[in-house]
């Protein structure tokens, strides 16, 4: 017989929840925006650190990081205001440069502009350097940071869990049942 989540009492959850914390850790997490600079008629890097700084001057009198992205940046981004749309962890970010500089950032703030070597995906299928350079400058919308999900968020999880373990014990306690009675009937038929 299929065994309901209703079976699962509140206390096996928290105590699955307690003893298994490890199973619902969370990464850092961090959405961010970004304005790229890119080499698109070989320009020299300094001329694209220049602009990178006139954006941040920019910032710092108020224009928003949004309006500044939708009108110099140069990535696939821009036109959402240099917005990657998602959380990120940290190992979702390929670019080792990007990855440290993006989790440096407090929540809210820009980064300076800095170098970035471009990777591209080769012709063997793997990910390397490209050997085009670009310059970003990044901003921290929101940041998530490490912990463990609220018991909350995993409740129905481990209820799931939980009903699967009663589930099979008493399917191995009917099959024990089952081949217990079989050899007894059979072990009496040979008596006879």
């Amino acid at each position: 017989p299929r065994r309901s989540r209703e079976e699962v009492s509140p206390e096996k959850v928290e105590q699955y929840y307690h003893e298994n914390r490890s199973q619902f850790l969370t990464e850092e997490n961090i959405r961010l925006r970004e304005i790229v600079f890119s080499q698109i008629a070989g320009e020299p890097e300094t001329v694209l650190i220049q602009q990178a700084k006139e954006v941040i001057a920019q910032i710092k009198v108020g224009v928003t990081f949004e309006e500044l992205a939708m009108k110099h940046g140069q990535s696939p981004y821009k036109s959402k205001g240099g917005d990657w749309g998602v959380m990120v962890a940290k190992r979702e970010i390929r670019n080792e440069t990007l990855r440290e500089k993006a989790f440096a950032l407090a929540e809210g703030k820009v980064s300076e502009p800095f170098v970035v070597d471009l990777l591209a995906r080769k012709p063997d299928g793997t990910i390397g350097k490209s050997g085009k350079r670009a310059v970003y400058v990044l901003k921290a919308d929101k940041k998530i940071a490490a912990g463990v999900k609220p018991m909350d968020d995993v409740r129905q999880e481990i209820e799931k869990v939980l009903a699967n373990q009663l589930e099979s014990l008493s399917q191995r306690q009917w099959l024990s049942r089952l081949k217990r009675d079989a050899y007894l009937k059979y072990y009496f038929k040979d008596e006879g």
